[in-house]
């Protein structure tokens, strides 16, 4: 089965909306890190607010070098990557700010895949104390040495690294990149989805930082923004089915692996964890999670 080939005259503009997409992809880290940072309430949300600021900031810059390095936008959206790969790799790349250049970009992707990595571990980490996901007991241990939670950032590096080595071979991994942040931000919509409903009904406690009034606009165009990036991920960013690297006559594309994402976790929901999983904790059960989490910080103090 042969992926779709890209036009790239009619679907370079959809394309360049997701490129803010990479640049803000690590900020949630911020977020997953609450439980290890002092004064978390006070102070979460302003390494939030930085974290997209900078990146706005660089990636706007980075963004405008490679655009004004373009010649000729016409002829780069008819040729599609074959432009970009002789612009960049034999003229820029080749020079020595080009070098320089390169390095601070492995740089930039190392530390945006640490962000990504401390985020997912984190996730992974609170959805284990809850019992909401297989091996709980180990991955919602703690480090009594790092105070982090070791097991499941170990897990979150082996099984990205095995899904890597999966999807490389298969010549996909650009769908796979593409595919990492369209399922972010479906992770991004749905609280705030959430928030948008229970906002001043079941919801009622708030934290020190607060939009007020333009809460439920912001929501809006959360849920309009959302639709929208999935729609042109997994419409505009197929598989390259020209890849020299692939080894197999079939290339899976972004809508490959959404689809199969979606059997798997539909196996795992109905065959095991909506007859393991008990749900999160709810009203008494809230207290005792506090006291034993209160429980885990004295012993890990104690050393």
């Amino acid at each position: 089965m042969a992926a779709p080939s890209l036009d790239f005259s009619k679907a370079f503009t959809a394309i360049g909306l997701l490129y803010p997409l990479f640049t803000i992809t690590g900020f949630d880290a911020s977020a997953h890190t609450a439980e290890e940072t002092k004064d978390a309430r006070n102070t979460v949300h302003k390494g939030m607010l930085h974290a997209v600021l900078w990146s706005i900031l660089f990636g706007f810059l980075l963004i405008m070098s490679m655009v004004m390095a373009v010649p000729d936008m016409k002829a780069a959206a008819a040729t599609g990557w074959a432009f970009f790969n002789n612009l960049f790799i034999a003229n820029i790349l080749s020079s020595p700010i080009g070098k320089i250049l390169l390095v601070g970009v492995l740089i930039s992707n190392f530390l945006c895949a640490l962000a990504c990595v401390t985020s997912t571990s984190r996730r992974i980490y609170a959805f284990a104390r809850d019992d909401g996901v297989p091996f709980s007991g180990l991955l919602k241990s703690v480090s009594p040495k790092h105070r982090t939670p070791v097991a499941a950032i170990w897990a979150t590096a082996i099984l990205t690294r095995v899904l890597t080595a999966i999807t490389t071979p298969l010549g996909a991994f650009a769908a796979l990149s593409t595919g990492c942040a369209m399922y972010l931000y479906i992770s991004y919509g749905m609280p705030i989805i959430a928030g948008f409903f229970t906002e001043g009904k079941a919801w009622t406690v708030y934290g020190s930082f607060r939009l007020g009034t333009l809460s439920k606009p912001f929501a809006l165009i959360v849920m309009v923004g959302t639709v929208v990036v999935i729609t042109i991920g997994h419409a505009f960013v197929p598989s390259i089915a020209a890849d020299p690297v692939a080894k197999t006559g079939f290339v899976p594309g972004l809508v490959d692996y959404s689809m199969g994402f979606l059997v798997f976790l539909g196996v795992l929901w109905f065959g095991l964890e909506n007859k393991r999983f008990k749900g999160p904790p709810v009203r008494d059960q809230i207290a005792k999670r506090q006291a034993s989490i209160a429980a885990q910080e004295r012993e890990l103090d104690a050393g």
